[in-house]
């Protein structure tokens, strides 16, 4: 009998928010966002919520540096999952900005919802060369 293999069909690519803030500490997001690569594992961590605020989702760099956050809107879906214990892996898919007209750094994630390891798309060879 052949092996069964699962395809990565639960993907979600989402924008993180969030990232042209400071975190807790003082540190920079933004410096943050510039030593991440397409590709890079990032952690979901679920964030307790505030006397006004929903319970979040905290975006953690591989170095484990706050990237930023989800989305209140998928932040109650995606952490929702999260607290019924399903894994959640999430890795960098695209890096924007830093250019004259758009100088901050912004995120796109891609993340599975079925606990499969994301892979990042494909780019071309010049996007490549311009990108990181």
């Amino acid at each position: 009998m052949a092996a069964i293999t699962r395809v990565a069909n639960s993907d979600r690519t989402l924008n993180i928010v969030g990232d042209s803030l400071r975190n807790a500490d003082g540190g920079s997001r933004q410096a943050e966002v510039k030593l991440c690569r397409v590709g890079e594992p990032v952690e979901l961590l679920r964030k307790a919520g505030g006397r006004h605020d929903p319970p979040g989702v905290a975006v953690i760099s591989c170095r484990g540096v706050q990237l930023g956050h989800l989305k209140a809107e998928q932040a109650r879906w995606i952490g929702t999952r999260m607290d019924e214990g399903a894994p959640i892996p999430a890795i960098i898919e695209r890096i924007d900005g830093g250019t004259p007209d758009r100088p901050n750094f912004g995120i796109a994630i891609r993340l599975n919802v079925d606990g499969i390891t994301p892979t990042a798309p494909r780019r071309s060879f010049l996007d490549r060369l311009l990108r990181r």
